[in-house]
């Protein structure tokens, strides 16, 4: 390894993001900043050469700010930016390096506060979450109001102390109550493979314990048989 290209990345990610993305990026985050925003995290950066070819894998974290109640805002922010990364290569050139391939491969949100719709106890939170890798809550909003998913699924809901006629215009949420993650792939890549969700479901919760990584998924999928398409 004998460049490598954390400086020249991190410069022409913020450059590209800033260019494309009305939600500012910042590597230090001024004190007249106010969210949402995104800041550049962690890189990790591994050798991928050969005998022939100078080449090192980059991995970078971007991490999205938000002070909005709920997912909606960092989702939205998320999908945008993941769109941004997959249809345009990042521009290295003007520090001599080239982008190879670039992907977005892993997405973890974290936990929120419950909506409060809801009675259970904390134990009854962490048993389904030990079991399942994750505990969440369907609601819906409706002019600002939240409401339970079965007055969403009736299509009325108690507000107030009235009963009100949603009138379908409730919009579903889901709201994730502990850490949650999930992976972004093209449509022919091996991960859309049924045959290997129990495995794939079994290393995302892996990670969320603190017992896997992500590369530890990249070690399993680069074993995985390849669509030709995904070539």
């Amino acid at each position: 390894m004998k460049r490598i290209p954390l400086n020249a990345l991190q410069k022409a990610l913020i450059s590209y993001l800033t260019a494309n993305e009305k939600v500012p990026v910042y590597d230090y985050v001024p004190e007249t900043a106010r969210p949402p925003f995104m800041t550049i995290g962690a890189f990790n950066c591994k050798e991928a050469g050969t005998k022939y070819e100078d080449m090192v894998e980059v991995t970078v974290q971007i991490n999205i700010w938000s002070t909005y109640k709920g997912k909606f805002e960092i989702n939205s922010i998320a999908n945008r930016v993941i769109v941004l990364l997959q249809t345009k290569q990042i521009d290295l050139s003007e520090d001599e390096f080239l982008a190879v391939r670039q992907q977005v491969d892993f997405f973890e949100a974290y936990p929120e506060e419950e909506t409060g719709l809801y009675q259970y106890d904390k134990e009854h939170i962490k048993s389904w979450a030990d079991k399942y890798g994750y505990y969440n809550e369907e609601y819906a909003e409706y002019e600002n109001k939240k409401v339970t998913r079965s007055e969403y699924d009736d299509g009325a809901a108690v507000i107030d102390g009235k009963v009100v006629d949603l009138k379908g215009e409730a919009k579903l949420r889901i709201r994730y109550i502990t850490p949650y993650n999930f992976i972004i792939c093209a449509q022919f890549n091996p991960i859309n493979n049924d045959n290997y969700d129990d495995m794939m479901v079994t290393l995302l919760n892996g990670i969320l314990k603190g017992q896997n990584s992500v590369e530890k998924i990249v070690e399993f999928v680069n074993k995985m048989p390849r669509d030709r398409r995904d070539m």
